[in-house]
């Protein structure tokens, strides 16, 4: 017998792990603080739901300019287990938390990382739904990908304070999830 059944692993997953949503956005957060992130935005879309008359949350988003996953790193992030961080230094180190936190969250994640600039980005996805019907089976192999358009203003982001200025770049390194 197989010791996990992966057509419910991912339900399993999901039910486990975080008292609440927040818990699970700081496991993310605490990824981006161990990548060595200066800079992190989190950003929340709505969508409006006519069932309710009310804007319900449709995706949250992290965006980070710690210094962005290999190859190897970003082909095993979202894999049970996978960790670079075996000492006992440090946030994490059991391999869980990217995908546990995430699929918490919703059904299906997607992760972009680069080094070397924006233009040298990876992409590698999880979804719980196609793990039901089985049509992924494994998490392929990193893609070359751009991320989405709609959250690519992120990249060089202004913030207008009563301060002054300030402005972001997460085009050299950094992640997407």
């Amino acid at each position: 017998k197989d010791i996990f059944v992966i057509k419910t692993m991912g339900d399993a997953l999901r039910n486990t792990g975080y008292k609440n949503i927040e818990c699970a956005m700081s496991e993310i957060i605490d990824n981006s603080v161990q990548a060595g992130a200066k800079d992190i935005i989190v950003i929340v879309s709505e969508e409006f739901n006519p069932n309710t008359g009310r804007n319900n949350i449709s995706e949250i988003a992290f965006l980070d300019n710690g210094s962005g996953m290999t190859y190897e790193e970003i082909e095993g992030c979202l894999g049970i287990g996978y960790s670079t961080r075996m000492d006992r230094k440090g946030m994490g180190r059991f391999g869980v938390g990217l995908p546990q936190a995430s699929l918490y969250a919703c059904p299906a994640v997607d992760v972009y990382s680069w080094q070397n600039g924006c233009e040298n980005c990876k992409k590698v996805f999880l979804d719980i739904n196609k793990i039901k019907s089985e049509e992924q089976t494994e998490i392929e192999d990193p893609i070359t990908s751009e991320i989405p358009k709609k959250y690519q203003k992120y990249l060089k982001y202004k913030v207008v304070t009563a301060d002054g200025n300030k402005e972001y770049d997460f085009t050299q390194h950094g992640t997407f999830v």
